[in-house]
């Protein structure tokens, strides 16, 4: 039998059967709670080491054990209970070798990508594995856990993401059990929360701001559909009670799961509103899949004006390195301890909206596991695509809506930016500051409303003259 053909395991544990590519060949007479992959894992591969180095030069052997772990050297796995496998000498690379070096941006992140699947569907439970992670660790410290960290980075990756997807799970489900607005979509795997209103109409899709979430557009989401519109509102990956994962995230991630979310939840091509850096995502998918955007309303977007802008590509790939892991640090607890006065900066015209409710919820997400993991995200941004090159062809569908007070940026600066490099667009002046929509919802809405209408006779004139 040529064994090298044999890429994939048939994995059987718990009674289910999953099908895993892996960075070798061999077979395997499976067993119930054969968990020898997690352990293989938990002892064989350090976050510190490359693909290259991890794909080892493996002979032919064979391990039988009949103890509960056998014991370990340069070319065994560990095995629960009794199995038999055979694993052999492999130079290819192969779907899970891809997968481990995209993760290998982030320390940790492996675990999620080997497993994320097959924890999520109940192949591997997730208890079972923070248990095996366990063990392994007082294995290595005579029988203790230290309260100083784990010793192995695999066991505090294997740790980490069972206590983050148990956690998120059960947000969700506490989220859904207290409002019957939340509705839940699974992206790559990871929690997403959002809710819809609305029966017919045209399709608008809210994106919020950096630290926000779908419910900072409060008093905007029902009034708008009570027009006649149906809206939808998100909130990002790594915000609010939407799922924080151990991965790299950058500004075309943020605009995949935008993408994805407009062909699989809402299925027709929307009218996207973004506040912030929500305006920037916005933005992106405007000028990557302008096919799905109706019209873009930018509500103090982020990103910069750029004249004679001649192009480059946006990358999903982007390390992390010391200096942002230490000052991810710093800023949650600098947040954490300034977050009411940041906020209420924001609200220079009513900082009564700036209220109990809002800060508590921003402060609760700090909390969350993987914050600080997003809050790294800030220190690799890439906003060196302007504006006007991301618009550029979309001009005469775009709605600009300005808070004149954000103390953010210099608004009268961008706006004479903005009219000179972006022709066509419509620029809405409003006394308000960061976050209009929030600090001047009827204003906002009503413009908004009027915005929509006039696209959509637009659209069907179009349409009709075809």
């Amino acid at each position: 039998m040529d064994y090298q053909s044999y890429q994939t395991l048939n994995l059987y544990i718990d009674g289910h059967g999953s099908s895993i590519f892996l960075p070798f060949s061999f077979t395997i007479k499976p067993q119930k709670y054969s968990c020898f992959l997690l352990l293989y894992y938990l002892c064989n591969v350090p976050e510190n080491e490359s693909c290259e180095q991890r794909q080892c030069s493996y002979t032919l052997v064979q391990v039988r054990s009949s103890s509960r772990r056998s014991p370990r050297n340069c070319s065994s796995f560990y095995a629960i209970h009794t199995c038999t496998f055979i694993h052999l000498r492999s130079s290819h690379s192969f779907q899970v070798h891809e997968k481990l070096c995209a993760a290998e941006t982030r320390e940790g992140a492996s675990f999620g990508a080997l497993f994320g699947s097959a924890l999520l569907l109940g192949i591997i439970s997730r208890r079972r594995v923070y248990y095996e992670a366990i063990e392994y660790e007082k294995e290595r410290n005579a029988g203790f856990v230290s309260p100083f960290g784990y010793s192995a980075k695999t066991v505090a990756a294997a740790v980490d993401t069972v206590c983050s997807i148990e956690w998120y799970m059960l947000l969700a489900l506490k989220s859904k059990e207290a409002s019957s607005a939340v509705r839940i979509w699974r992206w790559n795997g990871h929690l997403i929360h959002y809710t819809l209103t609305g029966d017919e109409g045209p399709a608008l899709l809210l994106v919020h701001g950096f630290g926000a979430f779908w419910s900072h557009y409060r008093d905007n989401i029902h009034n708008i559909a009570q027009a006649g519109n149906r809206v939808w509102a998100m909130t990002l990956l790594g915000f609010g009670e939407s799922e924080k994962p151990n991965i790299v995230y950058t500004e075309v991630v943020w605009a995949k799961l935008l993408r994805d979310f407009i062909i699989e939840v809402v299925g027709e091509h929307v009218h996207l509103v973004g506040n912030s850096i929500g305006g920037y995502f916005a933005s992106i998918v405007t000028c990557l899949w302008p096919a799905l955007v109706k019209s873009v309303i930018l509500l103090n977007s982020a990103g910069n004006v750029i004249p004679g802008y001649s192009g480059a590509c946006h990358s999903d790939v982007r390390q992390t390195s010391g200096a942002a892991w230490l000052g991810a640090r710093f800023l949650s607890v600098f947040l954490r301890l300034n977050l009411r006065n940041t906020v209420r900066s924001c609200y220079p015209i009513r900082s009564d909206r700036a209220d109990e409710w809002l800060i508590q919820e921003m402060l609760r997400a700090s909390y969350d596991p993987g914050v600080v993991v997003v809050l790294e995200s800030i220190f690799s941004f890439d906003l060196s695509v302007p504006i006007n090159y991301l618009l550029q062809g979309f001009e005469k569908r775009v709605l600009v809506l300005q808070g004149m007070k954000d103390p953010l940026s210099d608004s009268r600066s961008r706006l004479a930016m903005l009219r000179e490099h972006c022709e066509g667009i419509v620029i809405r002046e409003l006394n308000a500051g960061h976050c209009p929509h929030d600090e001047k919802p009827e204003e906002v809405n009503s413009i908004i409303q009027e915005w929509v209408v006039t696209v959509e006779s637009e659209v069907l004139t179009t349409s009709s003259k075809r």
